[in-house]
């Protein structure tokens, strides 16, 4: 029981013994008083007196529209319109959805109007209780409209379509740099770099070319610059007299440039031979050569200082390049030539003559009066081989021969190890002899013994057999080409390894053997009498040239 009821119970309790009839006008004037509030009509109520101001919670109210038949929806979205031009809410287009929407009105009236009557009951002031009523009205209606949102996200017919976001599209770069930028910033937004290109084409997806489709492709091919090579090409030519007479006055010659000089190495030669009135002895040398090697250059040298056969050189000349540069020097100094002899290197820069101590003592023989030098190099950075010594004793002097001409298929040597490694199918073969010293220098003290042991006994059987087998078959042929070295038992080998100390069994042998193998520095041969021998893949001068590192 409220408070201010059991007051005025307790009040009316005390007054009942002073007057009966009080009471009970009280009582009629209360329910007389409800029914004047509720029971009588609007129009005859008494209207509260309205304080000055604006009532609170005024400014939440919706402001009316202009046309007054418009019916606005909740927080005044307008989302249809009939034909006769009105506008309905989504609560008016669903007949059930809109008695609902009463019938929950109706009921929370009616708990109002309960509610009211209580708190008029109790004696409260009005004006408290319209702005309470108020209130509550307006939850209410947030409550229904609360209500009908959630209707109409229930309804996939009325429920209006969400946009959907759409991912985040990266921006293209604009052409246009922003206004802002100062002029250096602008340079480099201009040339800033774009994105990387990358692409699926690899070597190894190439299709390799047959030797006949190679062969068609290029007896098809016609250079368009033929005729302006031969252009350039002649207007170095017109400058072999100058480069005679420079010979002449004990300079030597150096050729640069890109291109190859190799077709006009040889007409200088042909123009020295036919326009001098005493043609001078001249020696080309292909430097570019995998087998080029100073001890055969000086060997053919001897050839024209001695002017006899190869096989007729004396035997004092020597084996070794220093000692057979000093016999040389000994020869021209005591029997100088009528005409200097001349040497043309081609490719003085190539790595088979890059080998100490090749340049030094090329130097020494450029520097003899009795020989004139002319050499091509290729590299951009050749002046960088010699140092401040041996370019005094070149006495070089430098011209400018660009020729654009391709090199040719003798000029760019293992051809077919270069695409190999290109394409990424490269073996573990070594290249030459400077490729067999580099090898046998990573190997063990053993290994090399082996190997030099090895080299010497296929030479001395080479010796003993005079590197020529004079014997013939029936049908003629010889069963071992000139200049080709034989080879030597495996049983043979293996008993001078133990003699030597080099192994002790033969798995230890073998694994050493084995090493060869893998490098190609060892190969198999079958002799006459189809007996298995260990031979290796270079030519005798290589050979001797091998040991004498082995044995040094």
């Amino acid at each position: 029981m409220p408070k201010r009821k059991r007051q005025n119970a307790e009040a009316n309790a005390g007054h009942e013994d002073l007057s009966g009839s009080t009471a009970a006008s009280g009582r009629e004037g209360a329910k007389h008083s409800e029914l004047n509030i509720y029971d009588i009509p609007s129009s005859a109520q008494k209207t509260p007196k309205r304080k000055r101001g604006r009532p609170p919670g005024s400014t939440n109210k919706p402001k009316p529209t202009p046309n007054s038949n418009l019916t606005t929806p909740s927080k005044g979205k307008v989302l249809f319109s009939n034909r006769n031009g009105y506008r309905d809410s989504p609560s008016a287009t669903n007949g059930s959805r809109s008695a609902l929407s009463s019938k929950r009105k109706d009921k929370a009236d009616t708990h109002l109007n309960a509610t009211s009557r209580e708190d008029l009951d109790d004696g409260d002031d009005e004006d408290h209780l319209v702005r309470k009523i108020r209130e509550e009205r307006r939850d209410v209606s947030r409550l229904s409209e609360d209500a009908s949102s959630d209707d109409e996200a229930r309804s996939p017919m009325l429920a209006t379509p969400s946009k959907k976001t759409p991912g985040k599209r990266r921006k293209g770069k604009s052409p246009t740099p922003p206004q802002d930028l100062p002029p250096h910033e602008n340079y480099f937004w201009q040339n800033r770099p774009g994105r990387a290109k990358t692409s699926n084409n690899t070597l190894s997806s190439v299709s390799l070319l047959t030797h006949e489709e190679y062969h068609e492709h290029i007896s098809a091919y016609e250079d368009p610059l033929a005729e302006a090579y031969e252009n350039l090409h002649q207007i170095h030519s017109n400058s072999f007299p100058q480069w005679a007479f420079e010979l002449s006055e004990d300079f030597n010659i150096c050729l640069y440039g890109y291109g190859s000089k190799r077709r006009l190495v040889t007409d200088f030669a042909q123009y020295m031979h036919d326009h001098l009135p005493t043609p001078p002895k001249i020696l080309i040398v292909n430097g570019y050569s995998p087998t080029a090697n100073l001890r055969t250059i000086l060997a053919t040298l001897a050839t024209l200082v001695y002017d006899c056969k190869s096989n007729e050189i004396p035997s004092n000349l020597g084996s070794r390049p220093q000692d057979m540069l000093s016999t040389l020097f000994v020869e021209l100094n005591s029997h100088p030539p009528d005409e200097p002899i001349c040497i043309f290197i081609n490719s003085l820069d190539a790595p088979p003559l890059r080998r100490s101590p090749i340049p030094t003592l090329l130097a020494q023989l450029a520097s003899h009066p009795s020989i004139h030098m002319l050499a091509t190099c290729d590299q951009p950075n050749f002046p960088l081989l010699w140092d401040v010594g041996l370019r005094e004793q070149y006495n070089w002097v430098f011209h400018d021969t660009t020729t654009f001409i391709s090199y040719g298929g003798v000029e760019v040597p293992n051809v077919v190890d270069e695409v190999n490694e290109l394409l990424g199918r490269s073996g573990r073969s070594v290249k030459g002899k400077g490729g067999a010293s580099f090898v046998l220098k990573s190997l063990p003290e053993s290994a090399r013994n082996l190997y030099r042991i090895l080299i010497a006994e296929i030479l001395a059987a080479t010796d003993e057999d005079n590197a020529v087998d004079e014997d013939a078959d029936e049908d003629g042929q010889a069963r071992i080409s000139a200049g080709e070295l034989g080879g030597l038992e495996r049983k043979a080998l293996y008993q001078k390894a133990v003699e030597e100390f080099v192994c002790s069994n033969e798995m230890g042998f073998g694994q050493l053997l084995n090493e060869f193998y893998d490098h190609d520095m060892l190969v198999d041969r079958i002799a006459s009498d189809g007996t298995k021998l260990l031979g290796v893949p270079w030519r005798r001068e290589e050979c001797e040239e091998i040991l004498e590192e082995l044995v040094d």
